[in-house]
């Protein structure tokens, strides 16, 4: 505290002799470790200083800790994931006079407006681990854009989307940042005061270099981290590691859309993750909303609903209420087979039998090629019967 209390008069002196003023409703104390019993006071300009647990940076919120190992960002992922909130709530604003955007629209909007908020500086404050409250901001906008319900499983969101999680994009600029930083100028300033990160890092020590370590670890690159100069030896060292992000959360996807009992439908149509072109090419936002719900098992079949009851009932339980076929009411029974819906499936044959007299050939396969299909008027056929079924079966 002595040393402290001696640089700020030393401060005050330097400012006095070039006439400079020290805003001092922006100048605060932060302590670091375990403080005493009588906390210590600060004067500048014979004027007390606040003590505070956080104060706002650039832009990033810094707060205290009490031992070293302590998160000094702990409370950057709950400001940064309010103000990116506000910030989907304003493109909802802007948005209302003109009602429903497109998807494409609507995720253009998001690069545009929440992403930036959402990734802020986020090379120095991100955690190397996936955050839920932070990707909870990205999945609901996600959910609100196709109109399913907040529990619709995450993994089908982001494949009919095809959109990565935020975790991703923010390893990736925080390697992209490293990497700047490693091939920058010896005599770069901010080149050695990573020199001093990465030299606690192996030490044993938490910084922010070990952020750098955990994430290269993880993706198989450690020898980057070991021996820097094959940073400058590999060329396309930037183009590699998004290659082997991208490809390893792919790789998990893929195995999550198949261990996910919910998504035993989703499986037999779905195997790119990529953007579905039906949400580009149906403009009704009912229609699309309905076919969404369909694909990703966010409706009302009982296959899904009795997930939910308590107790849970048993798969071999969940029997269609619209026939007498005595079988599970899922999404294949309701669009190819059950009878209750028999004059409605014979508007939507006719019309898919015009354009591809083939879809329908063998029955093991006509309900993953109709909802796999790219054709603009079988699409659109099948999310109008889709919606109209739906419509009788409440009504029923």
């Amino acid at each position: 505290p002595e040393g402290l209390q001696k640089q700020l008069d030393g401060l005050f002196t330097f400012c006095s002799r070039f006439q400079m003023i020290v805003n001092q409703l922006k100048t605060k104390i932060m302590i670091y470790g375990n403080a005493s019993t009588d906390q210590p006071s600060f004067e500048f300009n014979s004027s007390k200083l606040e003590i505070v647990n956080e104060y706002k940076y650039l832009g990033v919120v810094l707060n205290s800790t009490k031992c070293v190992r302590g998160d000094k960002f702990k409370v950057m992922t709950e400001y940064i994931t309010d103000k990116s909130t506000k910030a989907i709530f304003m493109v909802y604003k802007k948005c209302k006079s003109i009602g429903r955007v497109s998807p494409k629209l609507s995720l253009q909007l998001y690069d545009s407006y929440v992403d930036p908020v959402l990734n802020y500086a986020c090379e120095i404050w991100c955690k190397s681990k996936m955050v839920a409250n932070i990707e909870r901001v990205q999945l609901r906008y996600l959910k609100y854009m196709l109109g399913v319900k907040d529990s619709t499983c995450t993994p089908a969101v982001l494949g009919e989307t095809g959109r990565f999680p935020v975790y991703i994009q923010q390893r990736i600029k925080l390697i992209k940042y490293w990497h700047r930083i490693v091939t920058s100028q010896p005599s770069c300033l901010v080149r050695k005061a990573y020199n001093v990160l990465s030299m606690l890092t192996r030490g044993g020590f938490q910084t922010w270099a070990s952020k750098i370590c955990e994430v290269l670890e993880y993706y198989g690159l450690e020898d980057y981290w070991i021996d820097e100069t094959k940073v400058f030896e590999c060329k396309n060292f930037i183009t590699t590691f998004i290659r082997q992000v991208k490809d390893m959360f792919i790789t998990e996807w893929e195995r999550d859309i198949h261990n996910f009992p919910v998504l035993r439908s989703y499986v037999h149509f779905k195997s790119n993750f990529e953007m579905e072109e039906y949400l580009c090419n149906i403009r009704d936002y009912s229609l699309r909303k309905t076919m969404s719900r369909f694909r990703l098992s966010s409706h009302n079949l009982q296959i899904e609903i009795g997930r939910h009851l308590k107790p849970k009932q048993l798969l071999h339980e969940r029997l269609c209420k619209q026939c007498n076929l005595n079988v599970i009411e899922s999404e294949e029974h309701f669009l190819l087979y059950c009878p209750y819906y028999h004059d409605e499936r014979v508007v939507l044959f006719t019309k898919i039998l015009s354009c591809d007299d083939a879809i329908l050939s063998e029955e093991g396969l006509a309900f993953p090629r109709l909802l796999k299909s790219k054709d603009d008027i079988i699409t659109f056929s099948v999310s109008k019967y889709i919606k109209k079924c739906f419509k009788k079966r409440e009504q029923s």
